[in-house]
């Protein structure tokens, strides 16, 4: 169950990150600009793995607190 919740937590804070980050990226310049060499046809943030690994973290320490305080249990 705890591996579900922390899944889930995961997915809401990535979720809830990108488009902030997103908005940052474009006012400072960090885009990754069309070329001949690329896919994209529009300026493309470079920064989303920030999003992913931040949601990573926060919600592997989560589940561990959780497991620490007692709150949630693993299931065999």
């Amino acid at each position: 169950m705890i591996a579900w919740v922390s899944f889930g937590l995961a997915f809401l804070i990535c979720l809830l990150m990108i488009p902030g980050l997103r908005q940052v990226c474009f006012r400072l310049g960090w885009v990754a600009l069309p070329r001949a060499d690329r896919w994209h046809s529009q300026a493309t943030p470079t920064m989303g793995g920030i999003a992913v690994f931040s949601a990573f973290t926060l919600s592997l320490s989560a589940s561990l607190l959780a497991l620490q305080l007692g709150v949630a249990h693993l299931s065999s």
